[in-house]
């Protein structure tokens, strides 16, 4: 049997693997209660499908609950555990087991390749509400001692929202304002009809999401600017001011010498 794979995007390097390697998260409580475990196995979910070059296997999958099953049954036979991941066509599994009634809480995590042998890390939680951040950073620690690359996020927020995206590192251009790229400086460029193009640069860390926005202003015709008009307003009242001071500048007069005022009219 073979699981739905959630979809994920991945780094836009070439990878050393063939194909896509899948992950699936096991997560189960030793001490404490039961519904904390949710939180731990989402937080590693999310952080492996966030950061990672990996295809993160839905829980909710057709047959995922069956293997769950049956490699909880293994407990910690190695063997037994790559036996049901061949079976299920996964390659890797985490399995993480979690006691919060201790103090310092306990977070377990052992990682089953088909291809490596396998892991395991031990980590001490003074305070329990951080046991899905330091499991989750655990084991992306872990998957890349594995040879996974562990990228960051470059998130865009443009306006205007239709205003097209592109992000830019020599060769490789993206139209795109969410993706998962391999740690570096990239060129983040928006154009619109109608505005003025606008670029800058965003450093993306291992890890970590950089959130860029971008703001375009409108494009301006020379009509459209108010200054054309009032120069324009000048020069016309400026011509009438100068038609009327023609019209009604002085008059010339002629000396009338007669002995006759009418003559002189």
């Amino acid at each position: 049997m073979r699981f739905l794979l959630a979809a994920l995007p991945v780094l836009v390097t070439t990878s050393a693997w063939a194909e896509p390697r899948q992950l699936l998260v096991l997560a189960d409580m030793l001490g404490g209660d039961a519904s904390e475990a949710e939180p731990i196995s989402r937080a590693i979910r999310d952080r492996a499908s966030s950061f990672l070059e990996i295809e993160v296997v839905s829980p909710d999958g057709p047959g995922v609950p069956m293997f769950a099953a049956e490699a909880r049954r293994c407990g910690s036979d190695v063997q037994c555990v790559r036996e049901r991941l061949l079976e299920a066509g996964v390659d890797h599994v985490l399995r993480v087991l979690a006691n919060t009634s201790v103090a310092p809480a306990m977070v377990s995590l052992q990682l089953v390749s088909l291809s490596t042998s396998a892991r395991t890390r031990l980590e001490m939680v003074e305070d329990t509400r951080r046991a899905p951040e330091i499991a989750a950073q655990a084991s992306s620690e872990m998957l890349g001692a594995l040879g996974f690359e562990i990228g960051g996020r470059l998130e865009v927020e443009v306006v205007p929202a239709d205003a097209k995206v592109k992000i830019s590192s020599g060769e490789l251009v993206m139209e795109t304002t969410s993706t998962l790229l391999k740690p570096g400086t990239y060129s983040v460029a928006a154009e619109r009809d109608g505005y003025l193009p606008k670029s800058v640069q965003a450093k993306v860390g291992s890890g970590a999401i950089e959130r860029v926005s971008l703001r375009l202003e409108q494009e301006r015709s020379w009509t459209s600017n108010p200054l054309v008009w009032v120069g324009a307003g000048v020069v016309v009242v400026g011509g009438v001011v100068a038609a009327v001071l023609l019209a009604s500048g002085p008059k010339s007069y002629e000396l009338c010498q007669t002995s006759d005022p009418a003559l002189c009219e």
